[in-house]
């Protein structure tokens, strides 16, 4: 199976970083993001995998070339301008023709999620399957007692009734009756799709889960060491 990596953004909250290299090349504990991601998808059986690309794509392809070196198979998408999640995955149909079911995923996370649990929804009459992690909020929070008085403090806590898009998806190739040449798959394709059950969503409630937006993210995944262990081989960074 194959999977497409959308990684056309320009990256703007992590200027002035981006500003010389593509997001996915900002580097996350000594490797480009985009390493992790490699060895990710390949730990789980994917070999085959499409790069949607646009802001500095030259630099991507002189890094990352065939995919070789990481015993992956990889080729390229390229975007003359900005079409949104979803523009970027139509332009990419024709590497997809032959494919039933394939992977996508935003080019920013790291993450455990194990992507062949999402095969169990596949029922007959279903696009696509979304990954979901709870939501983590990004502040601390207040417990009121009565007459305003403060219970208690809890710190960046996890709202469980609460799930989030984790930017991971098994869609079917149904889902290019969806797509138009400029638009968010987040925004206005999976909303076409709210109510018919021709979309699911699996939960994820144990999986380590994090989206690397700012350079304070780049920090925080330093910090971790899950995404670390999909990559075995040292591969030297040439820039």
């Amino acid at each position: 199976m194959k999977a497409v990596v959308l990684v056309g953004g320009f990256g703007k909250r992590l200027y002035p970083i981006t500003a010389e290299i593509p997001k996915c090349l900002v580097e996350v504990s000594g490797k480009p993001l985009i390493y992790w991601i490699i060895h990710y998808l390949r730990f789980h059986g994917v070999k085959e995998i499409i790069l949607c690309t646009h802001y500095k794509h030259e630099l991507i392809r002189n890094w990352l070339g065939d995919g070789s070196r990481f015993g992956v198979n990889i080729e390229y998408s390229y975007e003359k301008e900005p079409l949104g999640t979803g523009g970027a995955l139509l332009n990419a149909r024709k590497l997809l023709e032959n494919e039933d079911w394939f992977y996508c995923m935003n080019g920013d996370i790291l993450t455990t999620i194990d992507l062949k649990r999402l095969n169990v929804l596949t029922n007959k009459g279903v696009v696509g399957v979304i990954a979901t992690v709870p939501l983590r909020t990004a502040y601390g929070i207040i417990v009121f007692g009565k007459d305003n008085s403060i219970e208690r403090f809890i710190e960046k806590p996890v709202l469980w009734e609460y799930w989030m898009n984790a930017g991971i998806y098994l869609l079917s190739n149904e889902i290019f009756d969806y797509l138009k040449p400029k638009c968010m798959l987040e925004y206005e394709v999976f909303t076409q799709l709210e109510g018919t059950g021709k979309l699911k969503a699996l939960q994820f409630p144990m999986s380590s889960w994090l989206s690397i937006e700012t350079y304070k993210d780049v920090l925080k995944a330093e910090k971790e060491t899950f995404y670390k262990a999909y990559a075995r081989e040292r591969v030297e960074i040439p820039y």
